[in-house]
């Protein structure tokens, strides 16, 4: 009965543009067809003026657990921030602080494919992923490398290098930067000991060739 008085009072006040606290209430209409709760003066067309921390404006169903909570708030050390909740798995705190988000989120999209799944650019200054198995491996002694010819013909048989996903793969399924990151250090480790191991080779043979010509000389002479 309550509930009905204060929708009539509600209808009344926007229809007649006059101001009045709803059986004192703190409710406030102006002639303006703002609605106060907790102040005389509101500012927009619904203006709460929270009179106890981390107590604002709490939105609940019958049968249903979950709780929407919308209120300031302030910690321990005095920092204060908005709070914004909707039910166990989304927390949201204003000011730069921590926020919670359990679910999937999509920006730009409906159809959310992972944690975060964005349908345009991402701009940013630093992104950092956490990287297991990171292929220092390539530098032990038990690594089997690849000799040149066998990567000659993987490359003249498949188009790409080994171990490395194709042009098709990437197109159908994506780009795992971190897979990638992973992939592309290995083979550069294995670009290095190539690269060694000609430089072996190049130095060994400079020898070869100076003993060549001091030998040619000593015949000459």
């Amino acid at each position: 009965m309550k509930n009905l008085y204060l929708l009539t009072i509600l209808l009344v006040n926007f229809t007649l543009y006059s101001q009045h606290d709803v059986d004192g209430l703190g409710i406030l209409f102006t002639a303006n067809n703002k609605l106060g709760v907790g102040t005389e003066t509101p500012e927009t067309i619904l203006h709460i003026k929270q009179s106890t921390r981390h107590e604002g404006l709490t939105i609940t169903e019958e049968g249903n657990p979950e709780t929407i909570k919308l209120h300031l708030a302030q910690f321990d050390d005095g920092r204060e921030y908005g709070y914004f909740k909707l039910g166990d798995s989304t927390m949201l705190r204003g000011n730069g602080e921590r926020s919670y988000f359990k679910g999937s989120l999509g920006i730009g999209t409906i159809h959310s494919d992972a944690k975060l799944t964005v349908n345009g650019d991402i701009h940013a200054k630093e992104l950092r992923l956490d990287v297991i198995g990171w292929p220092d491996y390539v530098f032990s002694s038990g690594y089997n490398l690849k000799s040149l010819k066998e990567v000659k013909k993987h490359i003249h048989e498949k188009g790409h290098l080994p171990d490395v996903p194709s042009a098709n793969e990437l197109g159908s399924q994506g780009l795992n930067v971190a897979e990638m990151d992973k992939t592309l250090m290995r083979k550069i480790e294995e670009l290095t000991l190539y690269m060694i191991s000609l430089k072996e080779e190049n130095e060994l043979m400079k020898v070869e060739i100076q003993t060549l010509k001091s030998k040619i000389s000593a015949d000459e002479n």
